[in-house]
This record gives C-alpha cells, sequence and structure tokens, in this order.
C-alpha cells in the first residue's frame, strides 16, 4: 500500500535524523522543480573549459562573476578570503577580466560584527545580500549602493553594499 509523504523543500543542515520529521537532512544532487525532489547531474568543477567558456561570454556581455560564499563563510573571515583567492586566481589564469569583485552570502547569512570586516579582508568590492531571506524589501532601508561603515571600529571599509 502507497502512502503520501510529505517532505518540506530544502534541505536542513541545521538537525539530525532523528529530529527532522518531514525533512530532508542529506542529499547529494537533488534539486527541487514544481515541489518535486529531481535527481541532477552534480557539480561541474570551476576548471571544466565548459564553465570557462560560459565565464568568459557572461563577463564579455558586460555581466560581472561574482561569489557565492559557502554557507559558513559569513562567521569564518579566513574561509571567505581563502573563497575569494581561489575565484580570483581562477579569473587572472583564464584571462577573465573585470574590475569588481562582489559576493552575495549564502542564504542572505549574515552577522554584523563579523561578515563587514570579513568582506573587506577579503577584497572583495561590493556586497549584494543585503535584502531580507523570508520578505520583500531592503535591510537598510534603501536600493541605493553605499560605503560598507564598520560600526564597532567606527570606520569605513573598502567596499561598497549593493
Amino acid at each position: 500500500m502507497l502512502s503520501k509523504v510529505n517532505i518540506a523543500p530544502g534541505i536542513d543542515k541545521e538537525t539530525t535524523n532523528y529530529g527532522s520529521e518531514g525533512r530532508w537532512v542529506d542529499c547529494t544532487n537533488v534539486r527541487f522543480r514544481a515541489k518535486l525532489p529531481e535527481k541532477i547531474g552534480g557539480w561541474t568543477k570551476l576548471t571544466d573549459p565548459k564553465i570557462t567558456s560560459l565565464i568568459k561570454s557572461i563577463v564579455t556581455r558586460g555581466h560581472n562573476i561574482g561569489l557565492h560564499p559557502s554557507y559558513n563563510c559569513f562567521s569564518d573571515p579566513e574561509l571567505l578570503k581563502n573563497e575569494a583567492m581561489i575565484l580570483k586566481s581562477y579569473c587572472n589564469s583564464n584571462g577573465i577580466n573585470q574590475s569588481l569583485l562582489g559576493a552575495r552570502m549564502h542564504y542572505l547569512r549574515w552577522d554584523q560584527r563579523i561578515t563587514l570586516a570579513a568582506y573587506d579582508s577579503a577584497g572583495l568590492d561590493y556586497d549584494s545580500s543585503m535584502t531580507f531571506a523570508d520578505r520583500a524589501g531592503f535591510r537598510c532601508g534603501t536600493c541605493f549602493d553605499y560605503q560598507a561603515f564598520d560600526v564597532k571600529n567606527d570606520t569605513l571599509l573598502n567596499f561598497r553594499i549593493r
């Protein structure tokens, strides 16, 4: 006998198998389309010639390639710096020239005490995370970009919030 199973979309990595009734806690190569899980082909390596060609064509059309840091980068400045360095090095070694490198935090995760300084230390030029993950609007009350400011140290930082 078949039973309908209701599983909420998305992956909940902040729980255990025992506390996750009705949720996915782990997966490999799955995405959701029309609210149903679907197996996908997996990740493609950044060094794949098809990816390099795609990135070059995107930049040629006048768009920026940005960093979408991994899940815990918002609270780990060294990890963010390392991921930014990998992307910068990849672009430089493949002749991908763009004047700015920005980022947008994974799931819009942000810690005002840590993330601003981490962006500055990583040498990023702008951030595009300043919206809400769960509703419309701007966290800072404006849709215009502005110079980042470190409230903790009372100083301007070397990147912009977009």
